[in-house]
């Protein structure tokens, strides 16, 4: 029963799931006795701004939580069992033995809402998230204690978003992290037609140009003219922000970032449903000065994502590798 056709199907939905620089560090190897073994493409890793290896891990039980609910949309239930060894030498590592088992019950989000659910950079409505979603938002059944805080405060949404740019200019400027993160810039509808991964410069809601000069003149951060003109542009393309969100709780252990992972995707999936959309600002969660700042800011230790979230239109969406790109022979 457990067929390459199925996997293929689920696995092929499940190809939306977002990723940390839609690196999409997923592979798949479909196995004789139709069972299946989740890697880690290496390649696909950021190991100098996710520099504890955490958040491709998050990455990666999204991408098991999105294989779990679509196989059950679908009639079947999937066992896994992550055999994670916190090792890479390159390549693909093993990270988990995936099993369908037929079962006939439904998960509560529909394939429809892994299409629905995008990330949006665009300037929110100013309209706050309906208490419906508010609530359902608050009814996921959290994963090792995650908790969820709306922030609505104006001078406050403001000041953690002035501390965000401030921060990420900094990064850009330090010389491995700009390396690193220059090669998933797509500036072009020709690179992001080539590769179907990385930061595509409409998703991001920049212009080409201010992409090439991100990508190649990272200095020009530091010239003060320069500092102020891009600060004035990402802010006023970030545009009203209504309400703010992040998310806390366990999160810097393996299987506490595996299981928030699986926690997020669920978030992502209602908020969806709801028709918000998130915009993360990763750079402060993966900036250690920007981190502290960002905790004693709100008063709360622990937080992993910080995020914009609510109502824009219909966004542009990222590329993703193709089904054929994904599956591998092991």
């Amino acid at each position: 029963m457990n067929s390459p056709e199925i996997w293929r199907k689920i696995i092929a939905k499940a190809l939306i799931t977002p990723s940390p620089h839609n690196t999409q560090p997923w592979r798949v190897a479909l196995q004789s006795d139709g069972s299946a073994i989740l890697l880690l493409d290496h390649a696909r890793t950021l190991p100098d701004e996710d520099t504890t290896g955490h958040f491709i891990l998050a990455a990666m039980g999204m991408f098991i939580e999105s294989l779990t609910l679509l196989a059950a949309n679908h009639g079947w239930l999937l066992e896994t069992h992550i055999i994670w060894k916190q090792k890479l030498n390159g390549g693909l590592t093993p990270f988990a033995h995936l099993k369908l088992r037929f079962s006939a019950e439904p998960s509560i989000y529909p394939d429809e809402l892994f299409e629905r659910r995008m990330t949006s950079r665009l300037p929110n409505q100013d309209k706050a998230l309906e208490p419906q979603l508010i609530n359902a938002i608050n009814a996921i059944k959290p994963a090792n204690g995650q908790n969820f805080l709306l922030m609505n405060d104006a001078l406050q949404i403001d000041g953690i978003i002035n501390r965000n740019i401030s921060a990420m200019f900094e990064d850009l400027n330090h010389r491995p992290y700009q390396r690193e993160i220059s090669k998933w810039f797509r500036a072009s509808a020709a690179e992001s037609l080539r590769t179907r991964d990385g930061l595509d410069y409409r998703c991001m809601n920049m212009p080409s140009i201010e992409v090439r000069l991100m990508r190649r003149l990272p200095q020009a951060m530091k010239w003060p003219l320069t500092r102020a003109a891009v600060h004035w542009m990402y802010r006023r393309q970030i545009g009203h922000i209504a309400q703010m969100g992040c998310i806390y709780g366990p999160f810097f252990r393996d299987d506490w970032a595996i299981d928030a992972g699986r926690y997020l995707m669920r978030f992502c999936l209602e908020a969806a449903r709801g028709g918000a959309y998130l915009h993360p600002f990763g750079n402060l969660v993966t900036n250690t000065r920007a981190k502290a700042w960002v905790e004693s800011y709100l008063g709360i230790k622990d937080i992993w994502l910080v995020f914009r979230i609510g109502y824009t239109r219909v966004p542009p969406r990222s590329l993703r590798r193709d089904l054929e790109e994904v599956l591998v022979n092991v």
